[in-house]
């Protein structure tokens, strides 16, 4: 059984969410051990939350040590679609969030990084941040 945080708990339910997915039953255990997880499972299936609730528990959990000028996590997305999508579930908990897609702007990542505590970046960002964020965050999601 996983058991999650009161927090967590009572935001899920104010989203209408009462229970846990199979998909996170079996996942959220796994990125809570910083174990790398690769999940297939169709749309509408639980998977955004399989991930983004230990992001956020973990976040929660040690906001005294975290420097909140600092990337928490960074989660590449394929499409904007789903980009939005994730953002729009972590910010449901009241974490900051930032979304950006495939058009060169490296001034905004420049500008912006240092004051997120997530970063949502499609796949084309990549190149542009690897130096400047993936090796400081707790969490890599692709």
């Amino acid at each position: 059984m996983v058991e999650l945080e009161e927090k967590t708990l009572e935001i899920l339910k104010l989203n209408g969410i009462t229970e846990l997915l199979p998909v996170q039953k079996l996942t959220i255990p796994k990125f809570r051990e910083s174990k790398d997880v690769m999940v297939q499972s169709p749309t509408g299936t639980g998977k955004t939350l399989s991930f983004v609730i230990p992001i956020i528990e973990f976040i929660n959990k040690n906001q005294q040590n975290i420097n909140k000028n600092k990337v928490q996590a960074l989660i590449i997305s394929p499409t904007r679609e789903l980009a939005l999508q994730i953002e729009s579930t972590v910010k449901m908990f009241g974490i900051e969030a930032l979304c950006m897609f495939g058009q060169n702007k490296s001034n905004e990542v420049d500008r912006k990084y240092e004051t997120v505590n997530k970063q949502n970046i499609s796949q084309k960002k990549t190149k542009d941040l690897n130096k400047k964020i993936t090796r400081k965050v707790f969490f890599l999601i692709m």
